[in-house]
Order: structure tokens, then sequence, then C-alpha cells
């Protein structure tokens, strides 16, 4: 590889750090907005900045098996159907909140069981054997509509088995109430840990002690008040 290919796909590669930071920005400005449609931006700004960084790898399989000149082209398309996922399935996450808030008798109900089911997810071998599934790749052809066609396939699989792994964080950041920016930075933080790290990826007890004690500390700190529910609005749900 040359040098100026290196440079390219370095360059892509702050490109996409640089919209992961923008993500975590614009989340920050509108977590306490009042309009629906901010809302939904700041769910697809909460999926860019906590799950993308888990998809970076893959991004930079598809990369490195793309016609330079169409490289940022195909990262973007897989990064996008990855992203696509996601978004329904915070969707549903917040789906689940609104449901369980209106069913569940205790205050902060939902937050409980996300954390129970986040701790008790993380044991099964079933999320062992997708977060294992997660460092697969595929090959990928180089250009044409099968190229685009395989990126768009390899973000949907590469997003499916990423949620197997970690639906319970994101139903635990959406179940945060006000607070869910806060929780959103420690888990994303987490997951990155635990596909990064080896002790983390090896320890039995680091990655549930924590979502336990974040869990824990958001309860504690009560719900806040809460900014209206896409899903709610979609639905037309009234909210408390």
């Amino acid at each position: 590889m040359t040098v100026v290919a290196v440079r390219r796909r370095r360059g892509l590669e702050w490109v996409v750090v640089a919209a992961i930071g923008s993500a975590w920005a614009v989340l920050w400005l509108v977590q306490f907005s009042t309009d629906l449609a901010t809302r939904f931006l700041g769910i697809a700004a909460m999926t860019v900045g906590m799950m993308v960084p888990l998809a970076l790898p893959a991004a930079r399989h598809v990369a490195q098996n793309s016609l330079r000149r169409h490289r940022q082209e195909a990262v973007l398309t897989f990064l996008g159907a990855f992203a696509a996922i996601w978004i329904l399935v915070a969707l549903g996450a917040e789906l689940v909140t609104v449901i369980g808030g209106r069913v569940l008798p205790v205050s902060q109900g939902t937050l409980m069981v996300a954390t129970v089911a986040a701790i008790a997810w993380h044991w099964t071998p079933w999320r062992r054997r997708a977060l294992r599934a997660c460092a697969r790749s595929r090959p990928l052809p180089p250009d044409g509509w099968p190229a685009t066609e395989a990126r768009l396939a390899f973000g949907i699989e590469v997003g499916a088995r990423c949620a197997t792994t970690c639906w319970p964080a994101m139903l635990l950041v959406m179940s945060a109430g006000a607070w869910h920016v806060l929780v959103a930075l420690p888990v994303a933080i987490l997951l990155l840990a635990e596909r990064t790290t080896p002790a983390v990826r090896r320890s039995r007890w680091i990655v549930p002690a924590s979502i336990g004690a974040i869990g824990t500390t958001t309860a504690i700190l009560g719900p806040g008040p809460a900014g209206p529910s896409v899903i709610a609005w979609l639905c037309q749900i009234p909210q408390p």
C-alpha cells in the first residue's frame, strides 16, 4: 500500500471519528429539547455516538476491500445500514420504556428491569456467541452494484449482531429519562472497552458490575424532567 493510500484511509477514519464526536455534541445540545423532530435527531445522534465506534473494525474491513475512488461511499453505505438497525432498536427501546412506565407500578420500574436484564443477558451463551460473531467479516466485491448490495447486507448483519449483544444496554439508556446522556457515555465506554480491552473481555464481572452501578446510581438520582417521547407521539400514548 502506498503512502498516499495510507493517508487517504487514515483521513477517512478521522472523518468517521469526527462524526462520532459531532454526534455526542448534538446529543448534548438537544437532550432537553421539547421538539419531537429534535428528539428523533437526538436518538439518531445517540446511535452514532454510542454504537458506530463498535463498528469501526468492520468499517475498516469495508474500506480495505473497496476501490480507492469508492472508499468513502463504501464506508458510508456500510455505516448507514449499521446505524439504521440501531435507530430501530433505540425506537423499540423507547417503546418499551413508554409502555413500562404505564404498566409497572414502581417508580423507575423500567430502569430497574433494564438493569437486571443487562446483567443477566451478559452471562447468557446467546450473548457470548453474538459478541464473537461481531468480529467476523465477509468477502466484499470491490465495485459495482454487487459491492453496494454486499456493503448494505454487511452493515445490516453487523448491526444485527451488535444489537443482539447490546440491546439491554440501549434499553438501560432509554430508561434513564433526563439522565440518558450521562448514562449513555459510560455505557458506550464500557461496551467499547469490552471489544478492545482483553482484560475486560475475559472478565465475567467487570461489565455486569459496571452496568449494575450505572443503573443503581441513575435510580437514586430519580427520573428527573423528561422531554417528549417520539414513540408516545407516534402511537398517541398520553405521557404523565
